[in-house]
């Protein structure tokens, strides 16, 4: 409908998919693109601002065979179709060339670059470490263990079906709460013990911790109890398998029950769950000790269907078994993980001594004594306690103490008893966490007439650091609601308010460009998980230019916290190579 003359978009780094879309088919005589951290990482990436400037530079490759510094969302938006054909020719490295070359020469021909002369504003930045108290350490611990025994390690998981026959990956799904990946919810217990519950005191968050993982574990063993009768109903309409032929379901209770599962106490629960479905160690069968919880199966139907897909089903179904009895000794090593921190955090290290607690290495002096505060290590992989010495020599060996435990234990899962601290009643009463409690002390230690922002990644987390500012009396703004809201908090800010805080999502746009530079403080609650290392240094960069810019007439001081023994570490040392 619209010719217009010029049309400007500003922070173009900000632009993608559908916005993306949108401001391309726009009709006008004349573009330009405003940013300080332009997409230049890739060939995909200044093709999206050759596209707008209506270049064409080529054929647009999502695919890594093509482009191996491909984001993930640009991966997401490529068809089935695209991806296939991808792998029907290798590209030579003189195709790559080119394109670089052309690339190249747009930007040489397109883009100016201008540098703000702004070196003469003196900044310091300040890494604060932080140190967890007990209780929260031992959140941390839990959460980092259960992930790994659940093998939740990929970036995301992909949402349950509401047809899905198993709970398994919907109990998955709620461990992470509303994180989107196993590394954001890490990256957020390091600033808070419970995001997802108004939960003010850490040792209830603990004990909420354990009812939650009791629950799992519970609906572990009644969707195993439910697989395995369903399993035995199809047995029993096949009627019964050749000599030579394999028989899935019985090889794998045959198996358990000889060989077991790698853990003793997932090995009883397990017994226990057989026999009350009628499976013995003999192999002998007999009537079930409780009632079928799921529908029978409609008998006229089992018999029109073909034994050929009756034995597919068995086989399915015990593939399902597996997953599940996996997951149940995951869950029991992380309750019993989890338990053995906090009885040895709850143990003062004046007595000495733990009562009851031996080594369970046979050769070991302490296998007949009680094991003293100093010398207890406890096993992150299956929970087991015993002293350091033998310990560390099993985890040589990529062994667990206890000889019953098959867990392949590591050095770095050796934790020491001393690492975990004892509870502190000073420490129990911080109800906002270490972290932000820091966070707080710092913010009242600023003079003033300095203001402040601070940069949070997640929402959830945004919202809880506003509950610590409220309930410290800390006065505030938050960049929130409608256009014309979020412009007035920004004057207000910067017009010289009484507010000392303003409050960012440092991946949001919503701030980006604003110049604040009356405040001169910068506060990163976290490191940034982000997918890439230019997107880190982007979105660090677009929110420390709020306050290092021109106007700005006092010295700018950067604060990052970090968990020390945490993931925040790693993230935070990974984007600083």
């Amino acid at each position: 409908m619209f010719q217009f003359a010029r049309i400007v978009i500003d922070e173009f780094t900000y632009t993608s998919g559908k916005e993306h879309s949108c401001i391309t088919t726009l009709h006008a005589n004349r573009r330009w693109c405003l940013s300080g951290t332009p997409p230049i990482s890739n060939f995909n990436a200044i093709q999206s601002i050759s596209t707008f400037l209506d270049i064409h530079l080529g054929v647009n490759h999502h695919d890594p065979q093509f482009d191996p510094n491909a984001s993930k969302k640009q991966l997401q938006q490529s068809t089935l179709s695209e991806r296939f054909l991808s792998f029907r020719n290798v590209n030579s490295r003189a195709w790559h060339l080119r394109r670089h070359s052309i690339a190249q020469s747009f930007l040489d021909q397109f883009v100016r670059q201008n540098i703000a002369e702004i070196d003469e504003i003196p900044f310091h930045e300040n890494v604060i470490p932080i140190t967890l108290p007990s209780a929260e350490r031992a959140l941390y611990l839990e959460l980092e263990h259960y992930l790994q025994a659940m093998e939740m390690t990929s970036t995301s998981l992909r949402k349950k079906k509401k047809d899905s026959e198993s709970d398994r990956e919907k109990r998955l799904v709620e461990s992470l709460g509303s994180s989107k990946s196993p590394q954001e919810a890490l990256l957020k217990r390091c600033s808070h013990f419970q995001l997802h519950r108004d939960d003010h005191d850490v040792r209830k968050s603990c004990q909420v911790i354990v009812e939650e993982r009791k629950k799992q574990l519970v609906d572990c063993e009644r969707e195993l109890s439910t697989c395995i009768s369903e399993c035995k109903d199809l047995e029993s309409d096949i009627g019964g398998f050749d000599k030579d032929e394999e028989h899935f379901f019985k090889r794998w209770h045959t198996t358990l029950l000889t060989e077991g599962v790698g853990d003793r106490d997932a090995f009883e629960r397990l017994k226990v769950i057989l026999d009350e479905c009628g499976i013995t160690a003999g192999g002998n069968e007999k009537k079930s000790k409780k009632n079928k919880s799921t529908k029978k199966r409609n008998r006229e139907d089992k018999k029109s269907k073909a034994v050929e897909d009756l034995k597919w089903d068995l086989r399915e179904r015990t593939h399902v078994l597996r997953k599940l009895q996996k997951e149940l000794v995951g869950r029991v090593r992380s309750l019993r993980y989890f338990t053995a921190v906090r009885d040895l955090q709850k143990t003062s290290v004046e007595r000495g001594a733990l009562c009851n607690v031996k080594c369970p290495n046979s050769s070991c002096v302490y296998h007949s004594k009680s094991l003293s505060v100093e010398s207890i290590c406890v096993s992150s992989c299956c929970g087991h306690i015993a002293c350091r010495d033998c310990m560390e020599t099993f985890a040589h060996k990529q062994e667990c103490v206890d000889p019953e435990c098959k867990a392949s234990a590591r050095m770095n899962n050796v934790i020491k008893a001393q690492s975990l601290g004892v509870d502190d009643e000073q420490d129990l009463g911080n109800y906002f966490g270490q972290k932000i409690s820091r966070m707080v002390d710092l913010i009242k230690g600023i003079p003033g007439d300095d203001k402040v922002l601070i940069f949070v990644q997640f929402a959830d987390l945004l919202k809880k650091v506003a509950d610590a500012l409220e309930h410290y009396k800390i006065k505030f703004l938050t960049v929130e609601g409608t256009a014309i809201n979020q412009s007035t908090s920004l004057s207000k800010f910067q017009s010289g308010g009484s507010e000392k805080v303003l409050l960012l999502n440092v991946m949001d746009e919503k701030a980006s460009g604003a110049n604040l530079t009356v405040a001169n403080h910068v506060i990163f609650l976290s490191p940034l998980l982000t997918d890439t290392k230019e997107w880190y240094e982007s979105c660090e960069t677009q929110a420390i230019g709020r306050v290092k810019r021109y106007g700005q007439r006092k010295k700018v001081f950067i604060h990052r916290f970090i968990t020390l023994d945490t993931i925040d570490v790693q993230i935070y040392e990974q984007n600083k190579k």
